[in-house]
């Protein structure tokens, strides 16, 4: 449940931020490449820099779901904690009612951020470069 949102919101992300330096920061984000849709591309640190804030984006949201995992994961380990064995639902709401939102759904937080944001931007500059390499279309036409 929590890799679907996390995915899709991350590529989401990911190209919107692309469309976003390609149209308003071209000459500080982009180089030529006539083979492109648009004749751009993102130079290494923008997709690094546009990868980062997806990653960022897409942990922000889908978090909650991941705490809620690892708490479904452990709780028949400790029968104080077996209350959180019940369902997705069920557990997402009671962490929420026993600790809060940032003490309880997004607790860990700041650790997963220093993982992974350069992990999703070396994951993305590297599938960019990757498609230019083997002279796909990586452009996007903006007007």
């Amino acid at each position: 449940m929590g890799m679907v949102p996390y995915a899709g919101l991350s590529f989401y992300s990911f190209e919107y931020l692309k469309f976003g330096c390609m149209k308003y920061l071209p000459g500080v984000t982009c180089k030529k490449c006539e083979k492109n849709t648009g004749g751009l591309v993102l130079t290494v640190p923008a997709k690094l820099i546009c990868g980062g804030f997806a990653g960022a984006i897409a942990q922000s949201v889908s978090y909650p779901l991941d705490v809620t995992r690892r708490r479904m994961q452990l709780a028949l380990m400790n029968p104080d904690t077996k209350h959180f064995a019940k369902g997705m639902v069920s557990t997402l709401t009671h962490i929420y009612k026993e600790y809060g939102v940032i003490k309880g759904l997004y607790r860990g937080m700041s650790i997963n951020y220093m993982r992974a944001i350069p992990m999703v931007a070396v994951s993305f500059s590297t599938y960019e470069l990757c498609k230019q390499l083997l002279e796909l279309d990586t452009g996007l036409q903006v007007s």
